[in-house]
């Protein structure tokens, strides 16, 4: 019609010829090598998954923001130093009840201990227990 002639839409286009059979089968090929292309390219333009819609790229000066956390370790050491002193004493006593310990222990050894007091008798409370078996029974009649 008349609007194709008009300056505008450039010039007219001659009247597409039909493709001849051969002709077909050239441009499918071309197109199908097109398409196995872009595809072993890694075209990540057509891939657009849920998953990796998750991991925004934030561009090369992205850096993770600064923690507002405690120091876990610090915090770990003053409760660990508090710990201590409030240990401090008990092992000071432990430390000195065993220096008397090897203290008597060696003098035990020298024999000093044999005519030491100590304040206490080692006695014998109660006699001592029976035997809750009566006699052996060695399988025969008595």
């Amino acid at each position: 019609g008349p609007q194709f002639n008009k300056p505008a839409h450039g010039p007219a286009k001659a009247p597409a010829l039909p493709e001849s059979p051969e002709q077909r089968r050239k441009r499918e090929k071309r197109e199908m090598r097109e398409q196995i292309r872009k595809l072993n390219a890694g075209d990540s333009s057509r891939y657009v998954t849920a998953y990796r819609r998750m991991f925004i790229d934030h561009g090369p000066d992205a850096q993770p923001a600064h923690s507002t956390k405690k120091d876990a370790d610090a915090e770990k050491e003053r409760i660990m130093e508090r710990s201590r002193q409030a240990r401090s004493s008990t092992i000071a006593k432990d430390r000195e009840n065993l220096v008397k310990a090897q203290e008597l222990e060696d003098a035990n050894r020298l024999g000093a201990t044999k005519t030491q007091e100590f304040g206490y008798k080692l006695i014998a409370a109660c006699e001592p227990p029976r035997a809750t078996i009566k006699g052996n029974y060695v399988f025969g009649l008595p």
